[in-house]
């Protein structure tokens, strides 16, 4: 049975494909420097002290990041379980990620 999809709808495919095939690609280089890594290892990883140490220097991120890690906890046990989820809770995850990454790309900016 084929499904008819729109063009709206193909176009968030490829883009689905374009970033999974990033993501992957990404995972891949750390994984050829440091060795297999789930996300929460990977988090559990990170050099957090440069991270408050940056947060130092700008109260502003500093706010929005402590806010964001409230955020980050409230939607990490979903992430554990994010094929279970009804699409609601998927999208709101996604958008967790998407806000917590554009604090830190502003820290790692400096």
């Amino acid at each position: 049975m084929s499904v008819e999809f729109s063009k709206e709808e193909l176009e968030k495919f490829v883009s689905i494909l374009e970033n999974y095939g990033n993501i992957l690609v990404a995972i891949g280089e750390i994984e050829r420097k440091r060795g297999t890594l789930q996300m929460p290892d990977l988090l559990a990883k990170i050099d957090w002290s440069r991270i408050t140490a940056e947060l130092e220097k700008d109260p502003k991120i500093s706010a929005k990041v402590g806010t964001l890690l409230l955020k980050f906890l409230g939607i990490s046990s979903k992430l554990k379980r994010i094929s279970e989820l009804p699409a609601d809770d998927k999208i709101e995850v996604g958008n967790g990620l998407k806000e917590i990454s554009a604090v830190m790309k502003e820290i790692l900016k400096g």
